[in-house]
Order: C-alpha cells, then structure tokens, then sequence
C-alpha cells in the first residue's frame, strides 16, 4: 500500500511550486531584457552604434558596464556629447537607472569632466561614481524596491 501525503506536505510542496515559479519567471524576463541588442551589443559592428560606460570606484574598481545608444544617429564615431551630457544629468535617465545601488555620478570629478567632453559612438568611457553617504542610502523595504526595479 502506498503511503499517503498529508495535508501539511501537499502545502509546502504547493508554496514551494509558486515561490519557484515567480522566482524563474522573474529570471527569464530579466534574461530577456539583458540579452536584448540594446543593452548588450555582442558584435564589434553593433559596438560600433554604442557608447561602453564602465562605472568605475574612486579607487579604481570597475563595477558595471553599459551599453548606452541613441536614435538620433546612427553612424560609427559620430559624436553624441550632447545627448549624452544631457542624458547623464536627466534624474531617471536610461544611464542613472543603471548606476550600481548605494552610488551617485559625481559631476565634480574632473575626470568626469575631462571624459564628458567628447563622446562618441563606438567608444568606451568610464565614469566615475561616488559611495552616498549612509543617511542617505535607500534602507529596509526603500533599498528593496530599488533593487527589484533597478537590477
């Protein structure tokens, strides 16, 4: 005779199968998106319509990197200064909402300065951002939402 599963087991199982179902679902579309032509060029012909930002420490670690583009132009070395600063300094920009959590762009840094003078397509630049201050860090449920939306 087989044994039989008690309702406490069928339960677990059950929450265990939603939790795991929502949990891939949520990996797969974010797969989805990182995989997409805009956000992760994988040829050095789509590298060329892109602008590679390395967001870079103070101290010199390499972060995270993204692969920004526009529509208003199209061709290799074309330069998007312009776009770009305008871009970066937008507070929900495409550009900002890819800095790392706990870290802001800093526009007093001179070599941000230097490397916001000339941008072109094709190119990589880094950025350097700055660790916030603690108080002003997302905490608790805030620092949740962020990272789910943002990553």
């Amino acid at each position: 005779m087989a044994p039989r599963i008690s309702r406490r087991r069928i339960a677990v199982a059950v929450i265990l199968f939603c939790l795991s179902t929502v949990f891939g679902t949520s990996l797969l579309t974010r797969g989805r998106n990182l995989q997409s032509g805009e956000l992760m060029p994988r040829t050095h012909q789509m590298l060329s319509h892109h602008v590679t930002v390395n967001f870079i420490t103070q101290r010199g670690r390499k972060l995270r990197t993204y692969y920004w583009s526009t529509n208003h132009t199209s061709s290799r070395n074309a330069d998007v200064t312009d776009i770009f600063n305008s871009d970066i300094l937008e507070a929900n920009s495409g550009i900002n909402q890819h800095i790392p959590l706990d870290y802001s762009f800093d526009q007093t840094d001179l070599r941000n300065v230097r490397t916001l003078r000339n941008v072109r397509l094709g190119e990589s630049i880094n950025l350097y951002i700055t660790k916030e201050r603690p108080e002003d860090r997302p905490t608790g449920l805030q620092r949740f939402y962020k990272w789910l939306i943002n990553d």
